[in-house]
């Protein structure tokens, strides 16, 4: 009947302004007239854009970009779903920031999306009802300077955990602590650190589910800076440093206790301190402990320059085997022991001088 049906043809390829050529050995050839092919049903999720390496923290740049396909692999301009990214199986850390960002014609773009250590990762991007789809392999370098800011993730290079921070810091770097009042348990300090709040005055530290807020130890070179904090202290100590450590620095920080079985500084004890290792407590306000300041068997500290006041046992106490310096440090209304308690023995002086 002259009419010849393809009923087996398609076109993968979403576009605009397709035409068709029909043509014959024999017969004039003819041209349809142009139409549109869109895509097919949403199936999948693909990455179009990311980074290939980037530092902990930090969010990524460029940022990540998730598009929702077909089968063919056209971009569903129609699809609006919600799109998440999570980690790869054997990623060190957790994905932090606005991990759930709803498709806009077909494509998710992750501004904020940080990496919480450093390591080698891959990410996942999934949404309900598609194929999800996994990155190529990204690293995450250390950062020189790290900030502690659990509501401001995704933002400059913030964390949402202390711990977080301190294993994404390089050797001698900073964590800045952001302006409030922080719930800090147990954070073992391994490297060599600077922690200074980001406005003096303005951060305060609690420890209201563990012994302590900073327990510095595993650091056998280079110095831990302890400086400008606030600290309410309800369990054992708020800075407390066991060796090994080479040099541990708490100074011009504020600590008040909450509970009064706690100190405000613990060091020690060490039955084989490093040769040289000190901890050093200077230029600090210490209330209402039941020891300011502790030196535990073995270790040498230096108490300078501090205001110590209402202890309920010591202001300083110095146990059995210990050395240092206590100068120049204001105690007010001091314990029932003693304001201040040394009994060195074999470890070396404990010099007492204007008190």
């Amino acid at each position: 009947n002259g009419v010849a049906t393809f009923s087996d043809l398609r076109i993968e390829k979403a576009g605009a302004g397709y035409v068709l050529n029909a043509s014959s050995e024999t017969l004039t050839g003819a041209t349809s007239n142009a139409f549109d092919v869109v895509h097919a049903a949403a199936t999948k999720l693909r990455f179009v854009d990311q980074p290939a390496e980037a530092t902990a923290g930090k969010p990524l740049s460029p940022a990540i970009t998730v598009e929702i396909a077909d089968q063919y692999d056209n971009r569903a301009t129609s699809a609006t779903n919600t799109i998440t990214i999570l980690r790869g199986t054997d990623s060190p850390g957790f994905v932090m920031g606005g991990i759930n960002v709803d498709a806009v014609s077909g494509l998710a773009t992750f501004s904020t999306i940080a990496l919480s250590r450093p390591g080698l990762y891959t990410l996942r991007a999934t949404a309900e009802g598609l194929a999800e789809a996994t990155s190529t392999p990204l690293v995450v370098s250390a950062t020189a300077s790290g900030r502690f800011c659990p509501a401001d993730v995704g933002h400059g290079t913030s964390f949402l955990t202390f711990p977080d921070a301190i294993a994404s810091s390089q050797a001698a770097g900073t964590i800045v602590i952001c302006d409030g009042v922080h719930d800090i348990n147990s954070a073992v300090i391994d490297r060599p650190l600077t922690i200074v709040p980001e406005h003096d005055g303005m951060v305060t530290v609690t420890n209201t589910r563990t012994s302590f807020s900073f327990f510095v130890s595993g650091v056998p070179a280079g110095t831990v800076r302890i400086a400008g904090l606030k600290f309410d202290v309800s369990g054992v100590a708020g800075v407390t440093a066991r060796p090994p450590y080479d040099e541990v620095i708490v100074e011009n920080s504020t600590f008040r206790a909450v509970a009064s079985t706690a100190n405000a500084v613990t060091a020690g004890p060490s039955t084989n301190p490093p040769p040289g290792a000190i901890v050093i407590a200077r230029g600090n306000t210490v209330t209402g402990f039941r020891e300011g300041f502790l030196a535990e068997s073995g270790v040498r500290m230096n108490v300078v320059d501090n205001k110590i006041e209402a202890s309920s046992r010591n202001a300083v106490n110095y146990r059995t085997g210990t050395s240092g310096i206590i100068q120049r440090n204001r105690i007010i209304n001091c314990g029932t022991n003693a304001c201040i308690e040394a009994v060195p023995l074999a470890a070396g002086p404990v010099e007492i001088v204007d008190n």
